[in-house]
């Protein structure tokens, strides 16, 4: 009798153990912490909108209120709704997080690309497609030979004009090149020379990323940096950004080189200068940068306002 009651106590003390253990094991059980929005990637346009919504959160108590940052409000932001707004190109990401626990949260992944809001007309810009396809745009062979036909005006032009383009230039830009040639707007005076200057560098495969550093360039409003971007970016069918080259190494898309000095992993910059003043006309100087040992520069260029447009003369030319 007293051995059948000593196996009862401890029969007895194993349930009450293994119970509790389980009970203990089943509460210290990690809970799925996690927040499901409509949309995980936006591909949007400059000047879109979305709004992102909650659609499920867990542990369920902690509701569907969170907060949202953008890491990157430059490219796109978001207010306390949720509601995204697309700025410029590139890529972002929105962090949610529950306002009952930090720990909880998710990243929402924000690609923009070229604005379709910015019309190069409010610019008075010709196309760009006809005004920087080639050495020659078809604006200046329309206003030497108004009365020629389509054809004869297409024959001579690549041999009037895109040869002295292409020649060894001398240090000093030969000024018969820029006759007849008078721009709308200094964006689009830019634009050319960086279409007609730069197009080797840019065509050849040497990345994804066309960058404007143009903080030195007291020439251009916000609106005329907007416009040259998307005139860069429409001509080439790149990603063109605006940043600074200390952006640009800070983003680690700039990096040290044992052989060149410093690359450009991805890309070309592109950096333009200027000291516009009170005086319409003003000096400038632009350079286009691949590697330390691939670069293309122009230095103490002119830009002469003329006839309510712009014509320019580059400087001494350099190459690395």
């Amino acid at each position: 009798m007293k051995k059948n009651l000593i196996c009862f106590s401890m029969s007895a003390v194993l349930l009450f153990s293994g119970v509790f253990m389980g009970s203990q094991y089943a509460a210290g059980a990690p809970k799925v912490k996690k927040i499901v929005m409509n949309k995980t990637v936006l591909n949007m346009k400059s000047g879109e909108s979305f709004k992102l919504r909650v659609k499920n959160i867990k542990p369920v108590n902690l509701g569907k209120s969170v907060k949202y940052k953008s890491e990157k409000k430059k490219i796109a932001t978001v207010n306390a709704k949720g509601v995204v707004k697309a700025k410029s190109i590139g890529t972002t990401e929105i962090i949610i997080t529950s306002k009952k626990d930090k720990s909880v949260k998710m990243t929402v992944k924000v690609k923009v690309k070229r604005d379709k809001n910015i019309d190069n007309k409010n610019f008075n810009t010709t196309p760009a497609p006809e005004n920087l396809n080639a050495a020659t745009s078809v604006k200046p062979t329309e206003k030497l030979s108004p009365t020629a036909s389509a054809k004869p005006t297409e024959k001579p032009s690549p041999t009037a004009s895109a040869k002295p383009t292409e020649t060894p230039a001398p240090p000093v830009h030969t000024p018969d090149k820029d006759d007849g040639r008078v721009f709308n707007n200094i964006p689009e005076m830019y634009a050319d020379i960086i279409s007609e200057q730069f197009k080797n560098m840019i065509h050849e495969k040497n990345g994804d990323i066309i960058a404007l550093d143009l903080k030195d360039c007291a020439s251009l409003s916000d609106s005329d940096r907007q416009a040259l971007m998307n005139i860069v970016s429409e001509k080439y069918g790149r990603e063109t950004v605006i940043k600074t080259r200390e952006e640009l190494i800070e983003d680690g898309k700039i990096i040290d080189d044992s052989m060149s000095g410093s690359v450009f992993v991805g890309g070309v910059l592109i950096t333009i200068k200027d000291n516009k003043a009170e005086t319409p006309d003003f000096t400038f100087d632009i350079n286009c940068f691949e590697t330390g040992l691939k670069a293309m520069f122009f230095s103490e260029c002119k830009a002469v306002q003329k006839d309510s447009g712009w014509k320019y003369e580059l400087g001494k030319k350099g190459l690395s």
